[in-house]
């Protein structure tokens, strides 16, 4: 679902305003953004706007998310958010906190998305901020959908539907097509035809064709046959030729309704392009939709089949091979690295669906950074020695223990209750802070921040590591040198 961002700081320099604007239009259109981010960022340069970073900062992890990228999306909101509690700026506060509970939501973790978008609109309670509460209600609506609370999520919607007045023209098309998407999920057909159609005047060619599709597919559902075949003719002509995912969805749809509608000649040139546009090899017999139809779904499914076949035995290959090969093991520390976490964790995860409870710290050094330019990048490397052999030498042998990335190690603990593993995140918090690091470097300290997640039913990899990593991020905003629990309200 996309999200359009409100105008949640003023910025006093109108190009910048622009800037900011252009990025977001290009960001709805799935276009690059990163020609405006530059010029942004050269803007700012030597001004030290803390609004306008933390802005940026929301735009880039838009624009990861997009891609794909959840991890670094995740990130650039975390650092919004620490700049947005610098400036003390509630919007821009409440905005990373909705982007960051709609990441969990689409990781398939409504409960914790629900948290915090309720503390997100909490912020805004003082008032103003009208689109962010709108925005905010609407994401609330979407947790209550996946948590199947059908008569919540309405309700959250009619209170969005108050701030509709307060919205630009330029987020209506996002805000229509957010409510159709709601609306369909609660099974609400009309009134998602109503704003699907709302939406349709200030959408661009690819949206507006889906639009049209879902509108022609809604009108067959509800047996208005003539409609629907007006709505897909339209769709049709917009569409053009091709053989994408919505292409063949268009024109399965466009099939039924001209045989609803009794064009059957239509119906008949249509279906022989179908087929016509199949390879030989399928074996497509022209005797009859259903047939065709029938044979191909069997020669589709033994095709998978085989597939699976060849993708379960590779997959077994790789698992003989996965301690044999470098490419699982930390050049540095010569612990595991990211790609044996990624490897392992989903199988711990499976273990822990059995009832077996299972823990996760993520543990970052403070300040690496700092020590990197006081001292030199050779003594971090030692320091990062050092801490992955205390850890292994003394927590390793019933967990899963992995350099993540740059400083932060990961330590997965299977048979741990959260209570346990808290204390002890803190006991390893207080040996590292207390540790004798001057045997490397004459006035060298090092503590660490810990952020710890538990396992709950459901939860993939990707949902666990989203957990620990806000916990990592409100230990660091305290001040590190502590542990957070990611099932704890933010602050």
């Amino acid at each position: 679902m996309h999200y359009t961002p409100a105008a949640t700081a003023h910025l006093a320099d109108p190009q910048a305003e622009d800037l900011l604007a252009s990025a977001d239009a290009a960001l709805l259109r799935g276009e690059r953004i990163q020609p405006a981010l530059q010029q942004l960022r050269a803007l700012e340069r030597g001004r030290e706007d803390i609004p306008l970073l933390a802005r940026i900062a929301l735009l880039e992890g838009r624009a990861a998310a997009q891609q794909g990228k959840t991890r670094r999306a995740l990130q650039r909101w975390l650092d919004a958010q620490a700049l947005a509690q610098e400036c003390g700026e509630a919007g821009l506060i409440a905005e990373s906190w909705l982007y960051i509970g709609n990441s969990h939501r689409e990781q398939g973790d409504a409960s914790t998305a629900l948290r915090l978008h309720e503390h997100a609109l909490s912020l805004l309670a003082s008032g103003g901020h009208a689109r962010m509460q709108a925005m905010c209600l609407l994401a609330l609506a979407a947790d209550l959908v996946m948590l199947e609370a059908p008569q919540a999520a309405r309700l959250a919607i009619h209170r969005a539907e108050h701030f509709l007045p307060a919205l630009p023209a330029s987020c209506l098309t996002a805000w229509h097509e957010q409510l159709a998407a709601l609306h369909l999920a609660l099974g609400s057909l009309a009134a998602a035809v109503s704003e699907l159609r709302a939406a349709l005047p200030g959408q661009e060619r690819p949206a507006r064709l889906a639009t049209l599709v879902r509108l022609g597919d809604l009108a067959l559902r509800q047996q208005q046959y003539p409609e629907a075949l007006a709505l897909l003719r339209e769709a049709a002509e917009l569409a053009g030729q091709g053989d994408s995912p919505l292409h063949q969805e268009l024109n399965s749809l466009l099939l039924d309704a001209l045989e609803h509608n009794h064009c059957h000649a239509e119906a008949l040139a249509l279906l022989q392009g179908m087929l016509a546009s199949q390879p030989p090899r399928s074996g497509l017999r022209r005797t009859g939709r259903l047939a065709a139809l029938e044979l191909k779904l069997q020669l589709l499914t033994s095709e998978l089949e085989l597939n699976q076949l060849r993708v379960e035995a590779e997959a077994e290959r790789q698992k003989l091979q996965l301690l044999e090969t470098s490419a699982y093991r930390d050049a540095l520390t010569q612990l595991p690295n990211r790609n044996y976490l990624n490897e392992r964790l989903p199988e711990m995860l499976e273990m822990a669906a059995t009832g077996l409870p299972l823990s996760l710290l993520l543990i970052d050094i403070d300040g690496f950074k700092a020590i990197n330019e006081r001292f030199d990048r050779e003594l971090g490397d030692r320091v990062l020695v050092q801490l992955a052999g205390f850890l292994e030498a003394s927590y390793s042998d019933t967990t899963l223990l992995a350099r993540a990335g740059g400083e932060e190690f990961a330590l997965v603990l299977p048979g741990v209750s959260s209570d346990i593993a808290l204390r002890l995140a803190e006991q390893i918090r207080q040996r590292i802070a207390g540790g004798d690091w001057q045997t490397l470097q004459a006035g060298l300290s090092v503590t660490v921040s810990i952020g710890h997640a538990a396992y709950q039913a459901g939860d993939t990899m990707d949902i666990l590591l989203l957990r620990a990593d806000l916990a990592l991020f409100l230990a660091k905003r305290e001040g590190g040198n502590r542990v957070a629990d990611g099932e704890a309200d933010p602050a």
